[in-house]
């Protein structure tokens, strides 16, 4: 149900970033800064907080898990000042899953669990994750850097502000303080899926996107 839920409510997003855009005239500026524009979803559940940086400033998701920019080109992802992931992004709707963040599957599946250590949400089985803010950031450099440091036999463990955080990967458990649940993260072949419907959107001649349900298999049509 977690999984279901989650790619339920990013497919929903997307549809609506995809419905966003107007068939109005505009000037031609206009029209081509849209062409070039930039809207970044954070998954992994979805991600309030992700700081994503261009050449120029520093913009963080939404509670939408959503930031957007007005150009193309090389950005910068990062946890307050630890570096997750440099990408150059080329289309206008881009869905950054954990696997897009990092080649390696392990470090992908280890960042998953551990976005979620770091949730200050009410309720933290719910798919929203909230990083703002939050006391349980550890101080890095870089994630990779930060893993290979703290990584015991498959497990991350590490202490900051007083809390105690243990991340066991391969039975997908999150231990904080007094507190523990379990996080089943996403599989590549499903984010693989978005981003296929993803691209879907990006590259129709027009935004005007039906979705149908028949028998829990959703279909997609547009008009080109």
């Amino acid at each position: 149900m977690f999984i279901f839920k989650s790619v339920l409510l990013i497919m929903i997003a997307l549809l609506f970033l995809g419905c966003s855009c107007s068939d109005e005239d505009t000037p031609s500026t206009d029209s081509m800064q849209q062409e070039n524009s930039v809207s970044i979803m954070m998954v992994a559940s979805i991600i309030e907080g992700v700081t994503v940086c261009s050449q120029t400033e520093c913009r963080r998701s939404d509670m939408n898990g959503i930031v957007a920019f007005e150009e193309q080109g090389s950005y910068r992802f990062m946890l307050n000042g630890m570096l997750l992931s440099e990408q150059n992004i080329t289309h206008n709707s881009t869905i950054m899953t954990p696997y897009a963040l990092f080649e390696d599957e392990e470090i992908a599946q280890m960042y998953a669990l551990f976005i979620h250590a770091l949730d200050t949400s009410e309720d933290l089985a719910d798919d929203q994750v909230v990083l703002s803010f939050s006391p349980y950031t550890p101080v890095a450099e870089n994630f990779a850097d930060f893993l290979q440091e703290h990584l015991n036999e498959g497990n991350l463990s590490y202490s900051v502000n007083e809390h105690n955080i243990t991340i066991d990967r391969e039975n997908h458990h999150v231990y904080r303080d007094d507190e523990n649940w379990s996080v089943e993260p996403v599989l590549k072949e499903s984010y693989e899926s978005l981003q296929a419907f993803g691209t879907f959107i990006d590259t129709a001649d027009t935004k005007e996107i039906s979705l149908f349900n028949t028998d829990e298999l959703f279909v997609l049509t547009r008009l080109s």
